[in-house]
């Protein structure tokens, strides 16, 4: 390891210094690894098996390693400094607005103006006069995972063999897969409602389109994205 830019052999590409991994070619016999862990709080918790094969000769050697790891998700759920409200850390509130119940955004001669949208009903009853306006629903905009779930495994071989005291063939493969999932909050959105709309309240009179301010979490599940990433890396020398 040289953390400057020390190495000349590596040109320009090393100016900020150099890590130079050496991977392990040779064994003779077996290694097994095996290694399991968890978060002190919550579903953080992770796996790792490992399984080295190697034989060594005269003229050559070989090596066949595999490694399976799986790590699974923390939500921000179970981690009390993952919130947007940072009022308790001498912070701001960072919360949303776009929650579940959600909020009636409308202009007024005054300016823009919120009536937050009351809990434990579904709308069909709803009056103007249970809205108060300057009240508003906040909603912590961490409702998923901050560390995502990770799935990987890899295969490599390694093989050396002279053929005379000048010449040996020599042969690397590497095969992986990496899977990670993670979760987000639900739909977040902005809802136009005409006066058309049969759950249409409009708490400062008139029929002009209301804004409601709405999160779809409840309603359709949290969003979640999945990447995979797949390697294949093979070296045949002479």
């Amino acid at each position: 390891i040289l953390p400057d830019s020390a190495s000349a052999i590596y040109g320009a590409d090393a100016v900020g210094g150099v890590v130079n991994f050496t991977l392990r070619d040779k064994l003779d016999g077996a290694e097994t690894i095996a290694r399991g862990g968890s978060g002190t709080r919550g579903d953080l918790q992770e796996y790792l098996f490992s399984q080295t094969l190697g034989k060594t000769w005269d003229s050559g050697s070989g090596l066949v390693s595999f490694e399976f790891y799986n790590r699974g998700a923390l939500p921000a759920a179970d981690r009390a400094y993952a919130v947007s409200d940072l009022r308790p850390f001498g912070g701001g509130d960072f919360d949303t607005n776009l929650t579940n119940p959600g909020n009636i955004i409308a202009a007024t001669p005054t300016g823009i103006q919120t009536w937050a949208i009351p809990a434990g009903q579904n709308g069909t009853h709803l009056t103007a006069a249970d809205l108060i306006a300057g009240t508003e629903n906040l909603q912590n905009t961490y409702s998923g995972d901050i560390i995502p779930t990770q799935k990987r495994w890899s295969l490599y071989t390694a093989g050396r063999q002279a053929l005379s005291d000048h010449v040996s063939v020599f042969s690397d493969v590497l095969l992986g897969h990496r899977e990670a999932t993670e979760t987000f909050d639900g739909v977040r959105t902005d809802i136009v409602v005409p006066s058309s709309n049969a759950f249409y309240v409009n708490p400062t009179g008139g029929t002009v389109p209301i804004t409601v301010g709405y999160n779809f979490g409840k309603d359709l599940g949290l969003m979640n994205t999945t990447v995979g990433v797949d390697t294949i890396n093979a070296t045949l020398g002479l």
